[in-house]
């Protein structure tokens, strides 16, 4: 279904990350690996969604710091070149916010 709606043009945001309850990280960069090796890497987004009571600085689980101090390293080991997750926290929230 991902690369489905992913070959329509549109973004896709996979903002799960650190949502332990729903998946593991490492079930999120199986997605992501899949989807990149399926030709979606200027279609993917990825961020960190959170409420209060999840971060740290209210006695939650985690930091709003999770995906540059722990997943993002997780890619990195999984394989995901520096240039692609470049793209992927950078240049891709830069052309979706810029439409």
């Amino acid at each position: 279904m991902h690369k489905e709606v992913a070959a329509t043009g549109v973004y896709l945001e996979y903002d799960t990350i650190g949502r332990f309850k729903y998946h593991s990280d490492d079930k999120e960069i199986e997605l992501i690996h899949h989807m990149l090796n399926s030709g979606f890497q200027e279609s993917l987004l990825i961020s960190l969604d959170t409420t209060r009571a999840r971060l740290q600085a209210y006695g939650g689980e985690i930091g709003i710091d999770y995906l540059t101090k722990t997943f993002i390293p997780k890619l990195k080991v999984s394989g995901i070149s520096d240039k692609t997750i470049s793209t992927l926290v950078l240049d891709n929230p830069l052309a979706a916010l810029s439409v």
